[in-house]
């Protein structure tokens, strides 16, 4: 897909018309991406890493210049959002604010970066880490964390809440009952 084309989808993808283009700093965070790549494919990869910095200092969007972002994907909110170099984004996937995509940190050879197919959605706060593979259509809730490879339309949610209550029965006090 070429440039024109992938900002086109983003366009579209994040609500569309001027008011995207001028205001929507997910779409900014995509259009400054998908420049800095094409700068460092063609070798100018300071001048991608200034981009990435100018996002990041900006908005608390960090995604990385090596990354592979299909056109017509979604940030929502965007604070926060951490992409890491080898990530991929399949097309028409969303991305909540506090996603993180990169490595486990294992020291193992096989740890790298996930791979989202296409149509997914991150809730906030989702953690998928390593080199793990998320299935097209696939539904990530808000705060969980995905270690390993996840079918195509499947939904992950986080373990429940755990509630305690208080020695005599009664939640303790201040809390509201449900």
């Amino acid at each position: 897909m070429s440039l024109l084309a992938e900002i086109r989808s983003d366009v579209r993808s994040n609500g569309g018309g001027l008011r995207t283009v001028l205001f929507h700093r997910g779409f900014h965070a995509l259009l400054v991406h998908r420049v800095g790549r094409r700068l460092w494919r063609r070798r100018l990869s300071v001048v991608s890493m200034v981009l990435t910095r100018v996002i990041h200092v900006l908005y608390s969007i960090d995604i990385d210049y090596r990354c592979e972002i299909e056109g017509g994907v979604t940030i929502v909110h965007g604070m926060g959002l951490v992409v890491g170099a080898h990530a991929r984004i399949g097309r028409g996937t969303v991305l909540f604010h506090g996603v993180t995509l990169g490595v486990k940190m294992s020291g193992a050879e096989d740890d790298g970066f996930p791979h989202v197919g296409r149509g997914c959605f991150l809730g906030a706060g989702a953690k998928v880490l390593g080199r793990v593979d998320i299935g097209e259509g696939t539904v990530i809730g808000a705060n969980a964390v995905v270690l390993q490879d996840v079918p195509a339309h499947s939904v992950v949610v986080a373990p429940p809440p755990i509630v305690k209550v208080g020695r005599s029965g009664r939640a303790p006090q201040g809390a509201s009952a449900p």
